[in-house]
């Protein structure tokens, strides 16, 4: 029977009367150190996987300033998607409903049926290392949903346009929707997936456009007018939705 390689486990931090949940995350894995993470409000300790409860509490500890600075600055940030049976998820621009259900498979798995994203989760697991297994999946299938539909998009307003970009690259950009290297190399981010597709056309169009004409003058916007003449209304909604992303 093999090992487990990790595991989670749930403890508390307690900061001026408030506390704060966070995750363990031990690795046989990993040899020495420990690691602590804040993301989008979630606390995390990566450990290795002997080590002591009170030295992993301790460690916690000695950082609880720098934890409460960052979740300070998520504070008036909207929600993240947090993977539950009932959940909603934007689509292209629509809305799917999430269905958690157990399974017997070894990994997790997500699947897109009709309107519903089902989201399958090994019943061995617990609830914890499911959800993350879970979120793991989604996160899996988000990417390569995205990676089809945005090399689709790229194709067809290549045709289009005559713009052709040497590469097609679909990223995980935290700031930037896409860009445009000298090269001829095209970036999109992933993200793309979860908005309307007519702003994705436009960020498409836009980077295509810069093959044409590299930097943001005038002739640049004169080349992405051809072609999406209401894109500074794209450009306003795209800003707005930005703010709203689930990852």
């Amino acid at each position: 029977m093999t090992r487990a390689m990790s595991a989670t486990e749930a403890a508390e931090l307690r900061i001026s009367g408030s506390v704060i949940p966070y995750v363990v995350v031990r690795s046989r894995r990993r040899r020495r150190t420990l690691t602590l993470s804040v993301v989008d409000g979630a606390v995390r300790v990566a450990v290795p996987w002997s080590t002591p409860a009170a030295d992993v509490h301790a460690f916690v500890v000695g950082r609880a300033a720098w934890i409460a600075g960052r979740l300070a600055q998520h504070a008036d940030r909207p929600p993240r998607f947090r993977l539950e049976d009932g959940a909603q998820l934007p689509l292209a621009g629509g809305i799917v409903a999430v269905v958690v259900e157990s399974i017997r498979n070894r990994f997790a798995t997500a699947v897109l049926d009709g309107a519903v994203l089902r989201v399958g989760i090994p019943h061995r697991f617990d609830a914890l290392a499911g959800i993350a297994a879970g979120e793991r999946a989604l996160f899996r299938w988000l990417r390569a949903h995205a990676t089809a539909d945005l090399e689709a998009r790229v194709a067809a307003w290549t045709a289009t346009t005559g713009w052709i970009p040497k590469r097609v690259l679909v990223r995980d950009q935290r700031r930037r929707w896409g860009s445009c290297a000298g090269d001829g190399t095209v970036r999109l981010n992933w993200r793309l997936v979860f908005l309307a597709p007519h702003l994705a056309d436009y960020v498409v169009v836009h980077e295509l456009a810069h093959l044409a004409v590299h930097s943001h003058a005038p002739a640049f916007w004169a080349q992405v007018s051809r072609f999406v003449p209401d894109h500074r209304a794209r450009r306003a909604a795209l800003n707005r939705a930005s703010r709203d992303l689930p990852f």
